[in-house]
């Protein structure tokens, strides 16, 4: 028999973390539950989930700072729940570090999707992680797949779980034009494949990090209208 997939679940709403709890059961994960930060933390470390579900609004320590946390630590998927759907909100948890964002009112059938969807995507970013290190023609940026390091110039460069993702993929492509639609699916998943806006939120804030004058690009070329690409010459 196949071990049940273990996850995480955070809310400081017993009623939903107890929905939840039956229903991923249901679903056949092992599902753990917390309802805190600090507590959710806790069992990161002692049980290492294969995925955490994440409440943002909580006392104490919200579901941004708990996932810029967990990426301090680990690269485990999050998927974010919240009543919270403006765009910012969306931005601000991706850039924290976050896989997906799931907007409440939900179904368990909609996460249990979801759940799906991220580690599908998981997956693929593993096979595409089978080159080891990139490093660009003069040595100056350097990526690390296996240790999800970026180092420019001999600095390490800190990236949020997305932008890695992103990175890695248009680097997995590099000197071709990928379309928006195709990165926005492989990044964000099939929801977002018309979001146009986070993607070139993302792919600023990673000229930012990367390049050696964002304004003039030299690795993340856009074609206008049609995609990015990632360019090694």
């Amino acid at each position: 028999m196949t071990e049940a997939l273990h996850i995480l679940v955070v809310d400081d709403d017993p009623a939903i973390l107890n929905l939840l709890r039956i229903g991923l059961t249901q679903e056949g994960y092992d599902v753990n539950s917390a309802t805190n930060g600090p507590e959710a933390l806790a069992i990161l470390q002692e049980r290492a989930p294969k995925l955490i579900v994440l409440d943002v609004l909580m006392p104490e320590m919200d579901g941004f700072e708990v996932c810029r946390r967990i990426r301090q630590v680990s690269t485990v998927p999050v998927i974010l729940l919240t009543a919270l759907g403006r765009e910012e909100d969306v931005i601000n948890g991706l850039d924290a570090g976050a896989d997906e964002y799931v907007t409440k009112p939900f179904s368990v059938a909609t996460l249990s999707a979801r759940i799906r969807a991220v580690l599908r995507r998981v997956d693929v970013d593993k096979a595409i992680a089978e080159e080891r290190r990139f490093v660009c023609d003069d040595g100056r940026l350097v990526i690390d797949f296996d240790l999800r390091q970026v180092v420019r110039e001999g600095r390490a460069i800190q990236l949020s779980a997305t932008e890695f993702r992103l990175l890695s993929y248009l680097i997995a492509n590099r000197d071709r034009v990928v379309p928006h639609q195709r990165i926005l699916e492989h990044v964000w998943g099939s929801d977002f494949a018309n979001q146009t806006a986070y993607l070139r939120t993302y792919v600023g804030f990673l000229r930012r990090k990367i390049e050696d004058d964002h304004q003039h690009p030299r690795f993340l070329v856009s074609s206008h209208g049609v995609g990015y690409s990632f360019h090694t010459a």
